[in-house]
This record gives structure tokens, sequence and C-alpha cells, in this order.
């Protein structure tokens, strides 16, 4: 029945991986495994308290449980016990240093309550155990990026050219390091390589809207020094309909143009 739950849990459907488990342990055919994969669909399913449950169920049976235990960290956490959530956490990392999903956990838990530097030292320790963890180096490049260390982010960011799953969140996070360092052109261009990527990949991702607005925001930064009435129409193309790609080109077309005419005048 647990191979059963896994699998069920693996496809999404989470409900019927729950079902599968409750039954095991209305039969008492329930195992600590059983009980720590309860504590996570419990998790996933946003009921903390159940996987509190769950977590003291299977730590009982098998104190020395490291995932039984970072579950009930994070559990804990989302009831509103942040102290006491942490110190499982860091608990379960104690007890076994070498599992890097315990880590990533801890960063993920970390990183939700606003503490980017500890969640970063989370995620460093993913990435010593698995240098090519693509979502790590991702979440590393964000924390980089809020802290203001931008050489580190977009080391890391590039790093993800490339990775199927993580290189338009690379692009996102390029795009936000050229905005602060002032360079709306290199912005434009990391901004429209994230849109495209995202459409590529999913179609209906919502990224897509915001790398458009990204896109508009930066092109207006890049010529508002060039043509008010330019600055204007990209405010506004939202509104008509217009798609980010084509305004863009277009913008940046009448900016250039703009910019040769005043230097044929001059």
């Amino acid at each position: 029945m647990l191979l059963e739950a896994m699998a069920l849990a693996a496809s999404g459907d989470l409900l019927a991986a729950r079902s599968v488990v409750e039954r095991a342990i209305s039969a008492k055919h329930a195992d600590p495994s059983m009980y720590t994969l309860c504590a996570d669909l419990s998790l996933q399913l946003r009921d903390p308290a159940g996987a509190v449950r769950c977590a003291d169920i299977a730590l009982a049976a098998e104190p020395a449980n490291a995932y039984a235990r970072a579950m009930r960290g994070e559990a804990l956490v989302r009831l509103g016990t942040a102290d006491k959530g942490i110190e499982e956490l860091d608990a379960a990392t104690a007890a076994a240093p070498g599992e890097a999903e315990l880590w990533r956990r801890s960063g993920r838990v970390l990183l939700g309550l606003g503490k980017s530097k500890e969640a970063l030292q989370r995620y460093t320790k993913v990435l010593e155990l698995q240098p090519r963890d693509a979502d790590a180096l991702l979440a590393a490049a964000e924390i980089h990026l809020q802290l203001g260390e931008l050489d580190q982010a977009r080391t890391i960011a590039l790093s993800l050219v490339g990775s199927p799953a993580q290189e338009a969140r690379g692009q996102y996070v390029l795009g936000h390091i050229a905005l602060k360092q002032q360079k709306p052109e290199d912005a434009v261009i990391a901004f429209a390589r994230a849109t495209r990527l995202d459409r590529a990949s999913n179609p209906h991702t919502a990224r897509k809207g915001i790398n458009a607005i990204m896109i508009a925001i930066s092109v207006s930064m890049l010529i508002v020094s060039s043509s008010g009435s330019v600055v204007h129409r990209v405010r506004h193309q939202g509104r008509r309909g217009v798609k980010p790609r084509a305004g863009v080109e277009r913008v940046r077309r009448e900016a250039d143009a703009d910019r040769a005419d005043r230097s044929c005048r001059g």
C-alpha cells in the first residue's frame, strides 16, 4: 500500500494517495514510513495539524526519522509556532546532514518566513551535496538578488542557461539585475527570453503576463529621454491589445528613429 500511495502522490493525485494511507492506518497496516508519507501529504493538502499528528506517530515509533521530524517542523511553522518549527527543522538536518531534501525543505520554510540569509545557508548546503541542482541554484540566485548581491545572483542565473526547467526564471533574475543596474536594454532582452521560454514550456503560465509588464517597464526606462509620446504609447499598449514582443520591437524602432532624427537636427 505504501508504494501505491507513493505512486499516486508522484502523479499528483494527493487526495487518492491520502485515501490509501488512511485505509492502511485504519487496517493497522501502517508503519513509520506510512505515517511519514501521511505527514507529507497532509502538508501538501494544507493540513498542518494532520501533519503533526502523523509525524508524532512516526517519531514515537522511530525517533531518528529525520524526514518525519522535518515535516513536523514545517507543520509547526505553519501553525504559528515558528521558533519550535525551526528547532525541529534544524534537528532534522543535524540528524541526517547528507540528505539534500532536508536542507531544501528547511531553506524553503525559512525563505517563507523572510529569513533570507538563513535560507541561503540551507540552499548552499543543498548545492554542496548536489552542485547542479537547478531548483537550489535558482533559489540561491533569487535570494542573492533580494540581498542586493548582484554579481553572485548573475553568476548563478547564467549557470541555469540550458536548464529546461529553470532557464526562464533564471532569465527573469537576469532581467531584474539589469533593472537594478539601470541597464534597461539588457532587461528587455532577458524578460523577452523569459517570456518566450515560458510560452514554449507552459503557454498558460501566469509568469508570461508578469514578464510582459516588466518588458514594458524596461522599454519605458529605455526611451524615457527620447520622446514623451513614445513613452505614452508604451504605457498604453496593453489596453490596445498589442502583443508584448511586437510592441517592444516597434517601440524600440520608433525610439531609434527619434534619436537618429535628433542627431541629424543637432
